[in-house]
């Protein structure tokens, strides 16, 4: 590639973990043309050693540099972020329970209660849609909901704020120059986005005992193995909906979507006998309008499991083997409260959700599968840490860091 100089940084916490993708472009002003994301690509998967299961790396974003990957981490998590510097993106997605929040229902500032539980960050980079509900396409039109959204209230920014308080920040003068040394003025709400943007898909998660095992790492013992068929099996038709390598693809030839994406209603609800959703998140309706898109939400990753509880949309299930049971059964059954109904008698539900018979050997087998999803590492890989002091129970536990942005 004429007038390109391309060079990758990556960070290998094991050789099929890596929580960076970096990456320092130079391009001459006639090479903009020629350099074509065909061409990125085939140098990236020749210089990034994903394991061989993973998909490369996405074409369609934007190449970051190191510098800029680093200036997102100190943004991501920073509470200059929001109006009372009380939240972060950082405390919405923590990375010890592998960057969600551990919360039913997200928390803004001012303790306001979010409609939707935060989903888990890692392997951002390849979705296609954001959000329970395809709203967005990509982190930076995402992005700017939580950051200026007063209704609902999260983080309550505007961007005179934003900017005003990054440029009394030393360290960002000189990060932000580093991330955009083009740019006159570096300290943007544009180059704010765009530096979270690659630092979060940055967040790789691929260093899982199923992923080892995929790669001739390690051996899956006889539960995991009887729980892995029982996973892929016609008759618990698990993996129709969470398919592929990320577990959250549907299946083209069972379910008819050919997207990377799948907007299902599980019969989680029925609250009015007529397929009725809480009014506080009712899915893809919201966006699309259609009376038959009721209940419909994104398919989740099941991918850390054990670190992203509590699951579903809006946070109702503590128990995996309760979310199975439910499965099992067509539908959920809410016995009591204002949400009480059938979920099995949901008009709107899936086909697909239709019910099976499992055992309880066979429920602690498909557990121990999903069990091998989990990946340890990404909850303490020291490149995507954050820089500002973490304190638990007295004691700080990310040192050396910086003492945390606080309202004089």
């Amino acid at each position: 590639m004429h007038g390109v100089v391309m060079w990758f940084i990556f960070k290998q916490r094991t050789r099929l973990n890596f929580g960076w993708l970096l990456v320092w472009l130079k391009l001459s002003s006639t090479s903009i043309i020629a350099c074509q994301s065909s061409d990125l690509q085939e140098e990236a998967e020749e210089t990034v050693n994903l394991p061989e299961h993973f998909p490369p790396w996405p074409s369609e974003h934007p190449i970051a540099t190191a510098e800029q990957v680093e200036l997102g981490r100190w943004l991501f998590y920073d509470r200059r972020l929001s109006r009372d510097a009380t939240r972060s993106c950082g405390i919405c997605h923590e990375q010890g329970k592998a960057f969600s929040d551990g919360l039913s229902l997200a928390l803004g500032i001012e303790n306001t209660m979010l409609p939707l539980n935060s989903p888990a960050l890692f392997n951002i980079a390849w979705r296609t849609e954001l959000t329970w509900n395809r709203q967005f396409e990509d982190v930076e039109s995402q992005m700017s909901g939580p950051l200026f959204s007063q209704d609902p209230l999260e983080m309550g920014m505007t961007e005179e704020l934003l900017e005003e308080r990054l440029s009394q920040y030393p360290r960002y003068i000189e990060l932000f120059q580093l991330a955009f040394p083009e740019d006159n003025n570096p300290i943007s709400t544009e180059n704010t986005i765009s530096a979270i943007a690659s630092f979060t898909r940055s967040i790789v998660s691929s260093n899982s005992k199923y992923d080892r095992w995929l790669s001739g790492e390690e051996e899956l013992s006889i539960d995991e193995e009887q729980g892995r068929q029982l996973f892929f099996s016609e008759r618990l038709k698990c993996s129709a909906c969470h398919g592929g390598v990320f577990f959250d693809e549907p299946s083209v030839s069972q379910t008819g979507v050919e997207g990377r994406h799948g907007y299902f209603n599980t019969g989680l609800y029925n609250v009015d006998g007529l397929g009725g959703y809480p009014a506080s998140a009712q899915g893809l309706i919201e966006t699309s309008g259609m009376v038959t898109d009721m209940g419909k939400f994104k398919v989740p990753t099941l991918r850390n499991l054990e670190y992203t509880y509590p699951w579903m949309h809006d946070g109702s299930e503590i128990s995996l083997q309760h979310i199975i049971d439910n499965y099992a059964s067509g539908g959920r059954v809410v016995e009591a409260g204002v949400n009480s109904g059938d979920g099995r008698e949901n008009p709107y539900k899936s086909d697909l959700v239709s019910g099976f018979d499992i055992t309880e050997t066979e429920l602690e087998e498909l557990l121990a599968f999903l069990a091998l999803l989990n990946d340890d590492s990404l909850r303490t890989a020291s490149d995507l840490v954050s820089p500002f002091c973490i304190e638990q129970r007295g004691e700080i536990i990310n040192a050396p860091c910086e003492p945390p942005f606080e309202l004089d």
